[in-house]
């Protein structure tokens, strides 16, 4: 179990991961033309197939076209789809932290604060290990407390204690809220 924690929360190993992911996705958007045009040569019934959902295609293209309710439609379906596909994330991040908790029990503790807590440090490795890779330091640079004042003078050039109509006279503070 040591290993396959020591596993994910390796850089490299999500590198992995993600790269064979992609090149899985880049092979299979290449070879689906391809196997469609040769199975479709070889067998009457994927021919068949291929020609109706291009049919099918091109006619759903041209409806888009042709009318603006028929968009507006196609955007809700697929803002649907999207808050469907973040919802489905999400339960797998809960479903995953909880085998996780149920397969290593004792050795992150019984409570789910001390199960956030840990998953909070997975993260933090990440975090500093990408920073690693990157060159940088992994400790975060500090950043200088500046008040409202200055920052607002610095971003947007306007200086509050100047007279917003004439900008030579000095302004007094009578109160702060």
């Amino acid at each position: 179990m040591d290993e396959v924690l020591k596993n994910l929360s390796s850089v490299s190993w999500w590198v992995g991961v993600v790269l064979v992911g992609l090149a899985i996705n880049l092979i299979a958007a290449y070879l689906k033309p391809r196997l469609d045009g040769t199975l479709s040569s070889v067998s009457k019934r994927w021919a068949t197939k291929s020609a109706v959902r291009r049919g099918e295609r091109e006619a759903r293209i041209r409806a888009l076209i042709a009318s603006e309710h028929e968009q507006l439609l196609n955007r809700t379906e697929e803002l649907r789809l999207r808050v469907r596909s973040f919802g489905y994330c999400f339960q797998a991040i809960v479903l995953m932290l909880a085998a996780l908790w149920l397969i290593l029990g004792d050795s992150w503790g019984t409570s789910w604060g001390t199960l956030l807590t840990s998953v909070t440090r997975f993260f933090e490795c990440c975090r500093t290990g990408r920073r690693k890779l990157l060159g940088l330091n992994p400790a975060l640079p500090e950043i200088p407390k500046r008040s409202a004042h200055d920052l607002l003078l610095e971003l947007t050039g306007i200086d509050l204690s100047r007279c917003p109509s004439c900008k030579h006279g000095t302004m007094i503070v009578v109160a702060e809220l």
